[in-house]
């Protein structure tokens, strides 16, 4: 229900080669589920600050598969 919805989304990732894909998760499900979502979500990086943070070096399927499973 939740999944990539703006609705009460608190981060936008982008990625892919150019970061022309989009994903609008939140944050505690993806932590929940990733230990390296939760270190850039609560460490000294500004991804824990910000709103949106960019994945330039990830195989954007394999994004979405670990996405599609936290959700």
């Amino acid at each position: 229900r939740y999944k990539n919805s703006k609705t009460l989304s608190d981060i936008t990732i982008k990625y892919g080669t150019n970061g022309e894909r989009i994903f609008y998760g939140h944050k505690i499900i993806l932590c929940k589920y990733s230990r390296w979502f939760q270190a850039a979500f609560t460490g000294n990086f500004k991804e824990s600050e910000d709103k949106e943070m960019t994945l330039h070096d990830d195989d954007p399927d394999a994004l979405e598969v670990l996405v599609g499973f936290t959700y």
